[in-house]
């Protein structure tokens, strides 16, 4: 007795097409008969997966929401993102003498230098579910801490400081009272760290890992092992930039006449040596010399619990600004070498990668990190038209022509203006060997205007900020 893929019954194939994934349900599951094409057209729940892909989110908490309702607020979510479209806004303070600052989940936490001590204090943003938000001073911070990092999915923050010379010290501390944090291996961690009192100091954080880059070198640490997995000196002839991709991965940038972006893992293992899985060489120019800084947005150990969608962290675009432009990469494109099994890094040519997989853009001149959230970028006021707001969009729903729901269809409004970029762009500078560099990845750039003049732009989930003048007060823009 023979039997079909048509026999199965639907509430079975149902719940076995939960578990495909979503670019298999829109392009193969449908061509394999009329049942799995009607089961996959009439379940609201396979449209949810579909449309939270698109928009490179994961459901969150969806405990008093049926599948139809999730599916409607992800689209009014789309249409308002597509059309700037911020359902509130309020004014914050923001302390005119902030050492660091950071953006993460919807709080913008800053370290305030005093005459004899030194603060910390978060601002929950408003949000669609907390929509007034709310200052919150944290206290006095022991050991003059340089820089911090936090994580609000951990309840986790860390301070660094160094003192005496040559020695840093990471306080462990939950965000929420600022008391030791539990999952650390202690509250106070110490460890060797030369010239960290040389120049810049860039922390960057991805779960259990916290990276340190000074002074072309890198340090590795696990918090939650109080283990300095690696010390890594970058020291050469080419200055290097670095920027932690996963908390098993990196990429280090070299400038120079022959410049690329070189992929890396590691183990959380110490002494364990990082292995080199790939270089993707950027175009050629005529002069030695090229200044790099590359930037993504936070990563997250965890979906954030406060709304019903988060950004997944493999939903990310990393921007590399160089001397000539500003180029944007997608994380996954980036994530697939560290999947490799060779034994030697894959040496990957610029015109085999960057003409398909980048998009290189005019330099954008930011003041402040945190221009960049999941797939999203927001570029710095335009002098000559300082009310305008614009974001470009690398998502996958932003960056298709195909027909939209009538919940996600943007309105006829004269203060916004959109536009599709699917084919390729040049960029023509002289500093180039050929040019000229053409490039091709997908976006969508929004622009709409606005009441304020504002100096810099900041953005994140559900809110872009807009920082004055003085960069002693900013407009929180709610989406």
């Amino acid at each position: 007795m023979s039997i079909s893929l048509n026999d199965i019954p639907q509430e079975i194939l149902l719940e076995i097409l939960t578990f495909v994934d979503a670019q298999s349900l829109i392009h193969s599951c449908p061509l394999v008969c009329r049942l799995w094409k009607n089961t996959i057209d009439g379940s609201t729940e396979l449209r949810l997966l579909i449309e939270l892909w698109a928009d490179g989110m994961v459901g969150g908490d969806s405990r008093s929401s049926t599948a139809m309702e999730r599916l409607e607020a992800l689209y009014q979510r789309r249409r308002a993102w597509l059309s700037l479209d911020w359902a509130d806004r309020a004014t914050f303070v923001v302390e005119s003498s902030s050492r660091a600052y950071e953006l993460v989940d919807a709080i913008f936490a800053q370290q305030t230098v005093g005459r004899d001590s030194e603060s910390f204090s978060t601002i929950w943003l408003p949000s669609a579910r907390d929509p007034e938000g709310k200052t919150v001073s944290m206290g006095e911070i022991d050991l003059d801490p340089r820089d911090f990092v936090l994580d609000p999915t951990q309840d986790f923050v860390a301070f660094v400081s160094e003192n005496p010379q040559d020695v840093a010290h990471v306080q462990c501390r939950t965000l929420s009272t600022l008391s030791p944090h539990p999952l650390a291996a202690a509250s106070l961690l110490s460890f060797p760290a030369r010239h960290l009192t040389v120049g810049y100091l860039l922390l960057d954080l991805a779960d259990d890992i916290i990276s340190m880059f000074f002074d072309q070198h890198i340090l590795l640490l696990n918090w939650r092992d109080g283990v300095v997995i690696k010390d890594i000196n970058c020291s050469g002839p080419s200055r290097v930039h670095f920027s932690l991709l996963t908390p098993r991965a990196y990429l280090l940038g070299y400038g120079g006449a022959n410049g690329k972006i070189e992929v890396w893992s590691f183990e959380s293992v110490d002494g364990a040596e990082p292995i080199h899985k790939a270089t993707l060489q950027l175009p050629e120019l005529d002069s030695n010399y090229l200044a790099m800084q590359m930037h993504s947005g936070p990563f997250r150990a965890k979906p954030s619990t406060k709304r019903p969608f988060s950004k997944t962290n493999e939903s990310r675009v990393c921007v590399v600004s160089v001397d000539y432009g500003d180029l944007i990469v997608h994380h996954r494109y980036l994530h697939k070498y560290l999947s490799s099994n060779s034994d030697a890094a894959v040496i990957v040519p610029w015109d085999d990668w960057g003409p398909r997989h980048s998009r290189l853009l005019p330099p954008m001149l930011h003041r402040w990190f945190r221009y960049v959230h999941g797939e999203r970028v927001v570029l710095p006021p335009d002098p000559e038209n300082p009310n305008i707001l614009q974001i470009l969009d690398f998502s996958t729903s932003a960056t298709t022509s195909r027909p939209l729901a009538s919940s996600e269809r943007t309105p006829t409004d004269p203060r916004f203006t959109t536009e599709l970029y699917s084919g390729p762009s040049t960029l023509f500078d002289t500093a180039l060997v050929e040019k000229s560099a053409t490039t091709s990845l997908p976006y969508r750039k929004i622009s709409r205007y606005t009441d304020e003049e504002h100096a810099l732009f900041l953005i994140d989930e559900e809110q872009i900020i807009g920082v004055n003048d003085l960069e002693s007060q900013m407009t929180v823009y709610t989406f």
